[in-house]
């Protein structure tokens, strides 16, 4: 006994067209690659039949798990992204230029390089001769990835700033308390204000020189 439930081929390649973005969507032409024999029916007869086999659940929970599949495939993962990241912070310009020296068309890039560039522009320059004889220059423009930002996104990553910031916490408290052992004791309480204001003044120096804010001392 045959299962309601499976797909025939046709029913197959119907749902891949219904999910296909270059159709928009459109029920009838996904029928007719589905059921080339429709082609010679008519408009209204192929939409009627294309509704009847869209509203089958089989074909519904088909569509519904082939879109899925289709929004994962376009966000790029985690790993997706730092791999980005990497190649542009290794960026070679060097690999714009063939073994001659001249810069290569964008076709002739190899996938790598091309992925890391922000931007390309190809265009012509004409220039004439005093002998009035025309030369045809082809120019190329690349826009190089940004490699500091890059390289500071994989920083963040990395936690690098983090533990950055950490360090220089732990020792301001390991110099506060130096200080703290280098004052006599018993401690008035004039004493201690005085304690704490030196470490308010060192942390708030800290934050301005992590910040890059000049207070002009």
């Amino acid at each position: 006994m045959a299962n309601k439930d499976k797909l025939s081929i046709n029913e197959e390649i119907y749902c891949q067209e219904r999910v296909n973005p270059l159709n928009y969507n459109v029920k009838s032409t996904a029928f007719r690659k589905a059921f080339p024999k429709s082609e010679k029916w008519k408009q209204k007869t192929i939409h009627e039949k294309a509704c009847r086999l869209d509203k089958l659940d089989k074909i519904k929970t088909r569509i519904k798990i082939l879109r899925k599949q289709l929004n994962e495939e376009k966000i790029a993962s985690i790993e997706e992204i730092l791999v980005g990241l990497t190649m542009e912070s290794r960026f070679d310009p060097r690999k714009l230029m063939d073994e001659d020296g001249n810069y290569k068309r964008i076709n002739d890039l190899d996938a790598e390089t091309a992925l890391c560039l922000m931007g390309y522009e190809e265009y012509e320059t004409t220039t004439i001769s005093e002998k009035g004889n025309e030369t045809v220059n082809r120019r190329l423009k690349y826009k190089f990835p940004e490699k500091n930002k890059s390289r500071d996104m994989m920083a963040r990553y990395h936690g690098l700033f983090e533990k950055d910031n950490k360090q220089k916490g732990q020792a301001l408290t390991e110099l506060t308390e130096e200080i703290r052992k280098e004052l006599l004791i018993p401690r008035t309480a004039e004493r201690v204000a005085d304690i704490n204001r030196i470490h308010d003044i060192m942390l708030l120096k800290d934050i301005k020189a992590v910040e890059g804010i000049d207070d002009g001392d």
